[in-house]
């Protein structure tokens, strides 16, 4: 049979959507597996300069299952609080508009000053850069976490987090209470406990029992 290669214009339109391209089958039997193989054959003629396929984690990097499994749990039984997942929370609600939200409320005023002197001080200080640049050497587990804070920071609060950091909390709070249905909302002041909260607490997740 004759094989079908792509044309130059098949290849140009590619190149234009690259990054919209998922392929949702799922494989099962040994001919879809097959399938799969060749669509992704296929992609790489295309122009895609890499295809991930399910043997990809199965054969030529086994690491790769550690790595789904973890975000298999995350999925399905995990939650996330504090930075750096809250930075991503717009992308987070959109992903998962059923998920059960719980918003901290606390004096946004008081909140920027306590960030700035129980975090930031620490995160900028001159003697950080220097613990930094030894974890770097000594290929430390820790020697991204600094430049993850200084990123979230920074970028998150409009380059100046002195400056916007009351501003872009209050917007924050906006923006989670407009994208998320009030039934699965619980607006939480820390101060009251969470005895405080049992019933809505119930409300949004009866399984879970906290409160009691």
């Amino acid at each position: 049979m004759p094989s079908h290669c792509p044309d130059e214009s098949a290849r140009a339109r590619v190149k234009q959507d690259r990054d919209r391209l998922y392929v949702s089958t799922i494989h099962r039997s040994s001919f879809r597996i097959l399938t799969a193989v060749a669509i992704k054959k296929a992609l790489l003629k295309l122009g895609y300069s890499d295809v991930y396929h399910g043997y990809t984690a199965a054969t030529e990097n086994p690491r790769d299952c550690e790595m789904w499994l973890d975000a298999m749990a995350a999925k399905w039984d995990g939650a996330v609080t504090d930075i750096p997942a809250a930075v991503f929370a717009k992308e987070l609600i959109e992903a998962y508009p059923e998920a059960k939200v719980i918003l901290t409320n606390r004096n946004a005023e008081e909140w920027h000053r306590s960030v700035q002197t129980a975090l930031l001080k620490n995160v900028f200080h001159p003697w950080s850069s220097v613990v930094d640049t030894l974890a770097i050497l000594t290929r430390s587990p820790n020697r991204f976490t600094r430049k993850m804070f200084i990123r979230a920071f920074t970028d998150y609060f409009q380059g100046d987090f002195q400056l916007h950091g009351v501003s872009v909390y209050e917007s924050h709070y906006k923006m989670v209470r407009k994208m998320v249905p009030r039934e699965n909302l619980l607006e939480y002041q820390i101060q009251d406990g969470w005895d405080h909260y049992a019933n809505s607490w119930e409300r949004i997740s009866p399984n879970l029992g906290i409160g009691k």
